[in-house]
This record gives C-alpha cells, sequence and structure tokens, in this order.
C-alpha cells in the first residue's frame, strides 16, 4: 500500500499481500443461534420447591464469594455466552460471535430482551457490566474477565467490540461465567445481594437469609423453554436426610442427596440425575519438599482411584485422574488413573522415598477425612510413614501455604476456563502453590494457553498439559465428584443444563402429567 509506506514516522508494511490471496479465516467463525422453539406459558398455579445444601450467600453475581450460588444466581441472570458440558460454547445472550482482528472479538446481540426493571438489553448494558465487573469495589468475579479483555465498546446498538487483552484464551471462559452476566445498568446501586435484575427466565421475589429463596416466572422471558413453571422456591438445608424427607413428605418436589441414598429413593420410584462437574477432590504434592520426580510419581502411582471411587463414592463419580473431565474434548486418554504399586514400590525404594514420614494435611470434614484415611493405607504400600494433620476449612490453604506438609487434600471448584484452573492449582502465584514455579515447563505450558484463541489449538494445549503434569507428578487430581439430584415422579430436569454458569442449574424444570 504505497500510501502506507511512509507511517508513523517510518517504514511500514500495513496492507502488504499477493495479489489473489484471500484475508486468513477468523479464528473463531461466526456462530449462529439455534432456531425457536415455541412453548406454552405454564399455568399461574404452577410450583416447584427444590432443597438446595447451601445457602445464598449473595445474589450478585459479580460479587459473590461462593461458587455454590450459581443455582439461585443462573435462574435471575443470563451471560452473553454459555459453556456446554462438552466444552464447546453456545449462544446466549450473544446471537453470534468472530475475531474481526487478531485481537478483537465482535459479538451480535439478541434483540427484544428485557431486564426484569423494564431496561432494554444493548450494547451500553454490555459495556457499562464490562466496567462493573472489572472495576467495581466489591467485585469478585472480574479477575479472568480483565484479563482476557482490555476494552469494550459499543459499535452499533446491538454490536460490542472487545479488544483483548493479555490472556485472551480465557475470554470465552470468562462470558461464560457469573462474570459475565449482565445486570440491568438501572440497578446498579441497590442492594444486589438481596435482590436480582436480570433477563434470566425468573425473577427473584422474595429471599430469606439462610431460609430460601423464591423465583417466578419473568412474563417477558425470551427463553420460554427455561422457565416452565410459574413459581419455584430453593428451600436451604444442610442435612441430607431432613431433605429426603421434604422430598418423600411432597413438601419440596426434588433436592440433591449423598450417594448412598440414591438405592432407597429409586426403590420408591424417584429419579436420580447425574452430571459431572469441573469441580475435583485434588491431592496436592509440594514439590519443593519432594522434588525427587521419582518420589512425586511413586506416591502417584499407589493411588487406586476406583477403590476411593467405590467406596466413598459408592461408585457415582468420575475418576479420571485429570484437571479436564473424560466428557470434555481435552481429556488425555494416555493419560490412566490406574494405579501401578509394582512400579510405585520400586520407584520409591529407587528415589529413597521409603523409610520416610510424609505429612498430610486436610480439612476436619468429613469427606475429606475419608480421604485421608483412605489414601493412607495406599501410600504406607511404599514403606513411608504418614501423619495426618486436620485443620479448620477456612485454614486449609493458610496451611499449605506455610510449606511445612508434603501433601494436602482439597475439595477445588473448578473454573470457567481450563486455563485458569490449571493456574489456580500450579501458577507461581496461586495459593494452593507454596512451592512458586511449577517444574518441568509446566508454567509455560499454562501461560501458552491463556494466550491462544483457537479452540483446537487450545484442546491439544490442555491435553499435553495433562500428560505434562502426569509426568512431573505435581498435582493429582483423584476424583470429579457427582452430586446425584433427585426427583419426584412428574417432575423433569434438563441434564444438559444441570451444570451452568460453573454449578447447579434449574433451568428448564417442570411438571409433567
Amino acid at each position: 500500500n504505497a500510501d502506507r509506506l511512509r507511517l508513523f514516522g517510518g517504514f511500514n508494511l500495513r496492507g502488504i499481500h499477493r495479489d489473489g490471496d484471500a484475508p486468513a479465516a477468523p479464528v473463531v467463525a461466526e456462530v449462529e443461534a439455534a432456531p425457536a422453539v415455541e412453548y406454552e406459558a405454564p399455568s399461574e398455579d404452577s410450583s416447584i420447591g427444590y432443597a438446595w445444601s447451601i445457602p445464598l450467600k449473595s445474589l450478585d453475581p459479580h460479587a459473590t464469594p461462593s461458587n455454590f450460588d450459581p443455582i439461585y444466581i443462573g435462574l435471575a441472570y443470563d451471560t452473553l455466552i454459555v459453556r456446554e458440558f462438552d466444552g464447546t460454547f453456545s449462544p446466549m445472550l450473544a446471537t453470534s460471535w468472530e475475531f474481526v482482528e487478531p485481537d478483537v472479538l465482535e459479538l451480535k446481540l439478541r434483540e427484544g430482551v428485557t431486564f426484569h426493571g423494564g431496561r432494554a438489553f444493548d450494547a451500553e448494558a454490555v459495556v457499562l457490566n464490562f466496567e462493573r465487573v472489572t472495576t467495581g469495589e466489591t467485585s469478585t468475579r472480574g479477575g479472568p474477565l480483565a484479563a482476557a479483555i482490555a476494552s469494550v465498546e459499543a459499535v452499533d446498538s446491538m454490536t460490542v467490540r472487545m479488544t483483548l487483552g493479555d490472556g485472551p484464551g480465557v475470554v470465552f471462559g470468562a462470558l461464560s461465567s457469573m462474570g459475565g452476566m449482565m445486570i440491568n445498568p438501572d440497578a446498579f446501586d441497590t442492594d444486589l445481594s438481596v435482590t436480582a435484575d436480570g433477563t434470566g427466565p425468573y425473577r427473584v421475589t422474595q429471599v430469606l437469609a439462610a431460609e430460601s429463596v423464591t423465583f417466578k416466572r419473568f412474563e417477558n422471558t425470551w427463553a420460554p423453554e427455561d422457565a416452565r413453571v410459574s413459581n419455584l422456591k430453593i428451600v436451604t438445608n444442610k442435612d441430607s436426610a431432613q431433605r429426603v424427607n421434604l422430598l418423600l413428605t411432597g413438601d419440596v418436589d426434588a433436592t440433591n442427596i449423598d450417594t448412598h441414598q440414591i438405592e432407597m429413593l429409586e426403590e420408591k420410584g424417584y429419579t436420580t440425575h447425574f452430571r459431572v462437574g469441573d469441580d475435583a477432590f485434588v491431592m496436592q504434592l509440594n514439590w519443593e519438599r519432594i522434588p525427587d520426580v521419582a518420589a512425586r510419581q511413586a506416591i502417584e502411582s499407589s493411588i487406586d482411584r476406583a477403590l476411593i471411587l467405590e467406596g466413598i463414592h459408592k461408585g457415582v463419580s468420575e475418576a479420571g485422574g485429570q484437571v479436564q473431565t473424560m466428557g470434555d474434548p481435552a481429556y488425555n486418554s494416555n493419560v490412566s488413573p490406574d494405579p501401578d504399586i509394582e512400579r510405585a514400590i520400586q520407584l520409591a525404594a529407587d528415589s529413597g522415598l521409603k523409610g520416610s514420614t510424609l505429612q498430610l494435611m486436610t480439612a476436619g470434614v468429613p469427606n475429606l477425612e475419608a480421604y485421608a484415611q483412605a489414601i493412607q493405607p495406599m501410600l504406607e504400600q511404599l514403606g513411608v510413614t504418614v501423619e495426618i494433620t486436620l485443620v479448620e476449612w477456612g485454614q486449609l490453604n493458610p496451611e499449605w501455604a506455610t510449606g511445612n506438609y508434603d501433601l494436602s487434600l482439597i475439595y477445588f471448584t473448578g473454573n470457567s476456563d481450563l486455563a485458569l484452573s490449571y493456574d489456580a492449582l500450579l501458577g507461581a502465584d496461586s495459593a494452593l502453590n507454596p512451592a512458586g514455579t511449577a517444574p518441568d515447563g509446566i508454567d509455560a505450558l499454562i501461560a501458552a494457553t491463556f494466550s491462544e484463541t483457537d479452540p483446537a489449538a487450545r484442546t491439544q494445549q490442555f491435553s499435553d498439559l495433562a500428560a505434562a503434569v502426569d509426568e512431573a507428578a505435581v498435582v493429582g487430581v483423584l476424583v470429579h465428584p457427582v452430586q446425584p439430584i433427585v426427583t419426584a415422579p412428574g417432575i423433569v430436569i434438563n441434564a444438559d443444563r444441570l451444570r451452568l454458569f460453573g454449578g447447579f442449574n434449574l433451568r428448564g424444570i417442570h411438571r409433567v402429567d
């Protein structure tokens, strides 16, 4: 381009190309919305009750400190895009998107959508929400978005452009999480911890602290398939036996249960539903205290995940042994979760691990104590002594950060993107990693997933990461637990949406005759 030969005070090659060449295709092609399906509005008196084990912390999707709040928040709010169970992304408030430049993502927004408070959803609302979640004083969910997106601007009333930042690879995961939920800007100054003003299928009508949250179908919902009853109430009860009693007496229509309750309820005609999520029981290894990779491999190879799965979870969960679940396209089938005790014993002897004492720390709560008691004899097959220290739940991370322990058992709540999960477990600046830089170039592999935006390339990167983490034996993912959901006869749950926005979700639940 002769007009651009001298640019910025010197020579410039912008626009240089070969005659006949077509510009490169965008990294992510345009994604079209699925065709609309007609749904009849439910009768005014239709209602469903659900008993949930964990009370609401906050209804503010940008500020909640809890990863268990999506079951409440996800009924009132929508994200721009949604992450499906298989790791792909689908339209929600954005109907399509494409990279118009390598670092500029353009999204077309869904027309005809209104917030519960009456304001129309548009590009201005997206810009204001981005500013709130990334710069707000109370925001707890803006980190991934701030890393992925440098700025957002409205191109027109229904189009936004996002200039990507230093971590563009996590942009889709961030936009499909609670940080990417759209709040009515007119409600920013209200107490959004106990009220809600989104575009979701249900409006919040009442919040009773630590007791219940009541919802009513949003009459102007753009997604009628997600609002199949007029009234929905989530009651809180931490005791699984009491929740089951509420179900049996008809006070609620569905609840989450413990695995040992499945058989009894299925015999009574109730239906159980399962969906593996990104959460995991994880064994952390302090590679600063155990610097020999052979010693760490001995520890990893001694763990019988199938035995843990059967003994603790009654066989209802997934012992995949990787940060990603088996349903994720990045799952590496060459990384075996199975134990190899003969190899483990030999590695322990060769590395000098045999005869040593391992300090294992975990929280004094039933499920983690059960894990510690199950793992202790497995490790002791290596000829080591295992000393277990139990701490308060809230002291897990501070105690691990002291560096005084070889092993730690934690319950890890997965993130909206695999890069964020790997970074949380192994990143040099993570509170879960007292040893600093991960060995064998794992930090560089994680960094690459933050910079890559091509989905196919990222899938391969995560597969490679699983292999590298397994080879270096720096963290042991033991089991991805399943929280069984049980429904009364006639209650239908959308199984594909049981895990949405990073947690459980009741969208589409309804009653049939």
